[in-house]
Formats: C-alpha cells, sequence, structure tokens
C-alpha cells in the first residue's frame, strides 16, 4: 500500500535508524520491510505499541510520553543513530491533543541535541486543525497526504 511504500522509501537508503513505533508492533514492521527487501538487522527499534518485541534489536517501551523521551535518549546515546522515524505520532497515549505539539517539540529538540534527523509521521484524519497547525509551526517541513 501507498503508506508501506512512502515508509520503504524513507528507510531505504539510511544507516544508523531509530524506528520508534507507537501503533504497529515491531514484528509487523519487520514483517514489511521485509516484502520490500529491507533487511532491519541494523535497525534500533522502540516498541510502545503495546506488545511485546524479543529481538536484541528492539526495546519494549510503555506508550507515554515520558517513557518514550527516557528511552529514546538513552539509545541515541548509547547507539550510533542517525535517524528516528517515530511512526504514528497520533498514537501516543496517555497524552491530551492539545499536549501533543510540545511532546512533539520535546522529543524533535532531543533528537537534533544527539546529532540526528527526526521524521514524525502522523494520521492528518486522527488529528484536529489546531494541532496539526500547532504541529506544523515546529517542523522544518511538513508534507501532507497528498504527498504520500
Amino acid at each position: 500500500d501507498k503508506y508501506e511504500s512512502k515508509l520503504v522509501d524513507l528507510v531505504k537508503n539510511i544507516r544508523g535508524i531509530c524506528y520508534l513505533t507507537l501503533e504497529e508492533p515491531y514484528e509487523k514492521l519487520v514483517d514489511v520491510f521485509d516484502l520490500y527487501g529491507i533487511d532491519t538487522s541494523g535497525f534500533q527499534f522502540l516498541d510502545a505499541s503495546g506488545g511485546e518485541c524479543n529481538a536484541k534489536n528492539c526495546v519494549t517501551v510503555k506508550n507515554n510520553p515520558s517513557d518514550i523521551k527516557s528511552s529514546l535518549d538513552r539509545i541515541l546515546k548509547e547507539k550510533d543513530i542517525k535517524c528516528v522515524i517515530v511512526d504514528n505520532v497520533s498514537a501516543i497515549k496517555n497524552i491530551e491533543k492539545f499536549e501533543m505539539p510540545l511532546f512533539v517539540q520535546d522529543t524533535a529538540s532531543l533528537i537534533k541535541s544527539n546529532g540526528a534527523q527526526g521524521f514524525f509521521i502522523g494520521k492528518i484524519e486522527s488529528l484536529d486543525k489546531q494541532t496539526i497547525n500547532d504541529i506544523s509551526m515546529l517542523m522544518d517541513r511538513v508534507l501532507g497526504d497528498e504527498k504520500w
């Protein structure tokens, strides 16, 4: 599908990826990338989807802002991460809609301060216009779903 092929385009030529999944479990993502011939053994996964991951390149994280940020900070300091993909930011739990832009800003600052690049993927249909506008002001670039 279109969403999967865009994810593949995003990761296929990048080394040092940390993939923070908030919705799809680790196993499903690995299967999807495998279908497209992407080797994920070099990725570091943070799985906050609610499932358990038992792979050596995956850490299970509680789906709340403080656990996510502290786990991400630790991974960024311990590993050679060049790129962090946050998928799907609209699936974060234990947060009010009005707090989402602050979570994105804090997470983006954390990524940047560790010398990595961040990609935040969100489903526009699950975010209100004000939240989208607030998040858009924080990002270097925003691609609407017409590009996806």
